[in-house]
């Protein structure tokens, strides 16, 4: 990730990216078009640990120096999401996947992108030297 060029716009624009895709699951879902879900499900699958591997690799070290306890809740939704995510894989091979599943995962990433806009997306922004230093001697 390029620090110069500021993270967390990117960092956010996936989340808007994250939304818009499994609303479109869903819609998938609840029109019956089963044989378009596996693969949009794994495109929303791959997006999203792309970008919370990015976080914890770049952003989150960086934030527990500041802030410890709300980095670890970070890394405990993160965790949630990742467990979501598997869940939702196996649904769709065994072709189970249901709408309503579906926007409790929704429901868990806006909750997710919504505390990390308020706390370490701000922070990032308010500290851009920070990013800049070594989170890893």
């Amino acid at each position: 990730m390029n620090h110069d060029a500021g993270l967390t716009p990117f960092l956010r624009e996936d989340h808007g990216v994250f939304e818009k895709l499994a609303k479109t699951i869903i819609q998938t879902v609840v029109e019956g078009d089963r044989e378009d879900v596996s693969e949009a499900v794994s495109a929303l699958e791959a997006s999203i640990l792309t970008h919370l591997e990015g976080e914890e690799r770049e952003l989150i070290p960086r934030y527990a120096r500041d802030n410890p306890n709300e980095a670890a809740a970070l890394l405990k939704d993160h965790a949630a999401i990742r467990k979501a995510l598997t869940e939702l894989d196996v649904s769709c091979d065994l072709h189970l996947v249901r709408a309503d599943a579906l926007r409790l995962l929704l429901d868990a990433l806006l909750a997710h992108a919504a505390r990390e806009n308020s706390g370490i997306y701000r922070w990032a922004e308010a500290n851009p030297e920070a990013l800049k230093a070594q989170s890893h001697p």
